[in-house]
């Protein structure tokens, strides 16, 4: 059903491969920055409902930011706070072209600054956490 209408020749590969490593990067200080914030092992069954599936959710996973827009405007400008929907938008561009989508490096700049800040509080936190002095 989908391969009839999907054009392999306007997959931009570059884009692709950018997008797919600051995803994974932010992904990893994100879940590092979320590690160094969680009590103990009992309570990360909680990071899940509280932090991750919120953000999936409204993370334009399952829709496009264009779509929210149409629905709920003032929605979809929060929206903008949540670095998923960088991370969808960016991967929509690489592979379906820039229409209708949020600009692919606008979408990377947001992702870059994104990392800095995960990575900055995961990393202060967790020096914090682990320092026995």
């Amino acid at each position: 059903m989908f391969w009839n209408k999907w054009q392999f020749c306007q997959i931009s590969w570059f884009k692709f491969g950018l997008m797919l490593v600051l995803s994974n990067l932010f992904y990893g200080f994100f879940s590092l920055f979320l590690t160094s914030i969680t009590e103990n092992v009992q309570k990360i069954e909680n990071v899940w409902k509280r932090a991750i599936f919120p953000l999936w959710y409204l993370g334009c996973y399952l829709f496009s930011w264009n779509v929210l827009t149409c629905y709920s405007p003032q929605l979809a400008y929060v929206a903008l706070l949540n670095p998923i929907v960088y991370c969808m938008e960016g991967m929509r561009v690489a592979l379906f072209g820039q229409e209708g989508s949020i600009d692919f490096w606008y979408s990377v700049a947001a992702l870059c600054v994104f990392c800095m800040i995960a990575g900055y509080f995961g990393i202060k936190n967790m020096k914090q956490r682990l320092d026995c002095l």
